[in-house]
């Protein structure tokens, strides 16, 4: 079991590193990581809608058949870490054990976020109007996850969908 466990690892490592650039997506190593082939946790930062999130993931040995990933958010002042935090482990717990879980934590926090802010009234408000207004020509990150790329009928598809550059 630990060796499927270190392959469904690795591998999500290594998707997660094709989606973020270093500046993104930094690793953390304690000094029980020297024999371990992967880190044991993670950091990621994730631009949402009034500022960055930063997504520190703490992966046991056991992840993803038998244990979940800790997961803490850590935010500026526009957020309520706790909440979110708390919302975002019992979420995380309602979830089937044996299948990678950070691609879509990351999609559960792009989606949930604006339930989180600390913003009061209208100054909420004129911030996000004026910040979609700003990126109105920004581009977009799509999240392929792992299981698509590696289905011949999946990865047809996909390619018959997408737009040359």
């Amino acid at each position: 079991m630990e060796d499927k466990c270190a392959i469904a690892q690795a591998e999500e490592v290594e998707l997660l590193q094709s989606m973020y650039s270093e500046g993104e997506l930094t690793f953390g190593r304690s000094p029980s990581d020297h024999e371990a082939v992967q880190p044991s946790s993670y950091t990621i930062q994730v631009n949402v809608d009034v500022g960055l999130l930063d997504i520190e993931f703490r992966v046991p040995e056991d992840y993803p058949y038998k244990n979940f990933p800790t997961v803490f958010i850590r935010g500026h002042g526009a957020f309520h870490c706790d909440r979110i935090n708390s919302d975002l482990r019992d979420w995380i717990h309602q979830q089937q054990l044996g299948l990678p879980l950070v691609a879509e934590i990351i999609s559960w926090l792009i989606e949930n976020n604006s339930k989180y802010r600390t913003c009061q009234g209208n100054v909420c408000d004129e911030r996000t109007d004026s910040h979609k207004d700003d990126c109105a020509e920004e581009f977009s990150r799509y999240y392929i996850l792992s299981h698509h790329l590696r289905s011949p009928l999946k990865v047809i598809d996909f390619h018959s969908n997408c737009c040359p550059f």
